[in-house]
């Protein structure tokens, strides 16, 4: 390896807690020089339907705009986690383009 520093990082951790019975949560973030992002989502087991879910964006340019996309997330629930969400699932185009498709 080169004896170089790196000019940005970005680390992502996903961790997976057991909370009640057949329930889990799964708490994420995406941290780097610009950005600090949480999402936290529960799910049961073993159909992998979504209870409830929630985000916050701590830090970034756009914190206030990115936080919009909150409201957005109470449409994941009733769904099941899966590969791909659909397209229509987290609604209209306001907040941060990758958690809201469009």
């Amino acid at each position: 390896m080169r004896d170089v520093q790196a000019v940005f990082h970005r680390t992502k951790q996903v961790s997976i807690y057991p909370i009640e019975g057949d329930r889990f949560l799964i708490a994420a973030t995406l941290q780097d020089e610009v950005h600090d992002v949480h999402v936290e989502i529960e799910i049961v087991h073993p159909t992998l339907e979504i209870v409830a879910a929630r985000s916050e964006v701590r830090n970034g340019p756009f914190t206030a705009v990115c936080n919009l996309t909150q409201p957005n997330m109470a449409g994941l629930v009733g769904m099941r986690v899966a590969r791909v969400l659909p397209r229509p699932v987290l609604g209209e185009r306001v907040g941060v383009r990758g958690l809201v498709r469009g």
